[in-house]
């Protein structure tokens, strides 16, 4: 499979993943609700929470598996994978005893630990139990995720995530019972389906090494290169973590706790943004990693550049549509007291069109491994958040939080890191500009054009079929500009020559005979 395939492969399917992983969580969350009670989704909410904490035992050795798998996959030094695969398993196997101690632990001593949990005391117990357990099975298989992603074997990989959830989907549809002893029957429905997950993924990447990979060729060098990697990618993942958590902690001191609410409706649906961003350019870690592992500086420039433009292209319309349509949604979706979430959506949103257009760039400097810039960057810019948050929450309120995370994401990570990227890959600062924003400025114009022409409209109570119809006109608007002023005639080829192979695939599976 070529490059251009399995980048298209990696973004399709990734995405695909996502949007089914979100459908299912929306119809579930109400299901749970109703067959659990109030008391029995707050604690498996909590539980969820708690385990989350658990994710920091990684250490950033997930994503150093990655690149080191795309590396030796690159270069074909099948026995430094081995080597280096075989260590990252015995470490995160050292890992899941850890937490299964911790878990077995808070289970003995749940009483102490978790406030009155509303449902049965035992029931309690077992279901944290096996939530802990389903957790610290999983770690030992994030190796062969790892695999998986570093060979680019995408649709193995989301294949077998979109098989699972759907099937987990199901099970917890046909089977959940009413009242808080659902719980332990819903703990044991992720884990039986996380198992079968593993064992898809054992398998599949197994077959792309060609051999399963054994403890024997643990090495204690490799330790130090997956720490040399791991170290900056765990700094980054805390600040990162550390940003999505301070807005809500500054406003609940120095506001109230009822103001997050506004906040937090706004901030869920940014996070769907980026989960969107980085399914289009994380696919860059493995590929650049191959090309940092060949000497090849010129394919890496070349698609940094290419994916700036996508990411462009992805949040221009995204942009567009939030800041027109937000106020209409809000009040449409939660009722017209929570219209201020739509201001707040149009601040976060721009900043996060600004983290997603440099995901490229974080995407080059995890896989050329030299991600310690980007770690320092996201350091300071964490702590700024904290500061000026806290300073114009006095005298701004939560649109002020919100201002507090907008500054310094344009100041620091908006201006230097596009400058240590463009010095990193020689890049002239106005070719960076041509090749990465000018192809968008005929679909940017078309969308003020459609803003001020339909304001009007806007302007009224819009229903939700209203809202369809004005955001597929926005996005459709600026698909055809675009797809005719800011592609080349090969992109334009390709994506023609993939309608036309997608829509004969179609007719096959409808039984319709191929027109001659």
């Amino acid at each position: 499979m070529s490059v251009v395939n399995r980048i298209t492969t990696g973004v399709f399917s990734t995405w695909a993943n996502f949007f089914i992983t979100a459908a299912t969580s929306l119809v579930l969350a109400p299901f749970l609700v109703h067959r659990l009670g109030n008391d029995g989704y707050g604690l498996w909410s909590l539980y969820m929470a708690f385990t989350g904490y658990f994710t920091l035992i990684d250490f950033g050795v997930s994503p150093a598996i990655v690149r080191y798998a795309s590396k030796y996959a690159a270069i074909e030094d099948g026995e430094a994978e081995h080597r280096i695969l075989a260590t990252g398993l015995v470490f995160f196997a050292l890992a899941s005893v850890v937490v299964m101690a911790i878990v077995a632990g808070a289970t003995l001593g749940y009483a102490s630990l978790f406030p009155e949990p509303g449902v049965p005391l035992p029931i309690a117990r077992a279901t944290f139990l096996l939530v802990g357990l389903d957790f610290a099975l999983n770690l030992p298989f994030s190796v062969f995720q790892g695999v998986l992603l570093g060979h680019q074997r995408y649709l193995a990989l989301q294949g077998i995530n979109i098989v699972v959830r759907l099937l987990r989907f199901g099970l917890v549809l046909a089977l959940m019972s009413e009242g808080p002893g659902g719980l332990v029957l819903l703990a044991a429905v992720f884990l039986s389906t996380s198992l079968l997950r593993d064992a898809g993924l054992y398998r599949a990447a197994t077959r792309s090494l060609g051999a399963p990979i054994r403890l024997k060729n643990f090495r204690k060098a490799a330790v130090r290169d997956l720490l040399d990697y791991s170290v900056p990618a765990f700094v980054i993942s805390i600040s990162i973590r550390l940003m999505a958590y301070t807005d809500s902690m500054v406003i609940g001191y120095a506001i109230g706790v009822g103001a997050i609410t506004y906040y937090a409706l706004a901030a869920s649906l940014v996070d769907y943004v980026q989960e969107i961003g980085w399914g289009l350019a994380g696919v860059l870690v493995p590929v650049v990693s191959g090309h940092e592992a060949l000497d090849q500086v010129g394919p890496i420039r070349k698609r940094y550049l290419q994916f700036t433009r996508y990411c462009v292209f992805l949040m221009t319309p995204i942009v567009a549509i939030s800041f027109v349509l937000g106020r209409s949604f809000f009040i449409r979706w939660v009722g017209p007291d929570y219209a201020l979430s739509a201001d707040i959506l149009a601040i976060l949103v721009s900043g996060m069109a600004v983290f997603v257009i440099l995901m490229p760039a974080q995407a080059v400097l995890k896989g050329m491994s030299r991600h310690r810039y980007l770690a320092r960057l996201l350091v300071v810019e964490a702590v700024l958040n904290l500061v000026l948050s806290l300073y114009l929450a006095r005298d701004y309120g939560v649109v002020g939080v919100a201002l507090g995370t907008l500054i310094p994401r344009l100041a620091v990570s908006g201006v230097v890191l596009p400058v240590i990227m463009l010095r990193l890959l020689d890049i002239p600062f106005l070719g960076f500009l041509r090749a990465g924003f000018l192809p968008a400025l005929p679909g940017a114009g078309t969308l003020l054009l459609l803003a001020w022409l339909t304001q009007p409209l806007v302007a009224r109570d819009l229903g939700w079929g209203g809202m369809v119809l004005v955001g597929a006109c926005f996005a459709g608007a600026f698909g055809l500009v675009t797809l005719a002023l800011g592609t080349s005639r090969v992109e334009r080829r390709w994506l023609t020559a993939r309608v036309l192979r997608a829509g004969r695939a179609l007719r096959r599976a409808a039984g319709s005979p191929p027109p001659r």
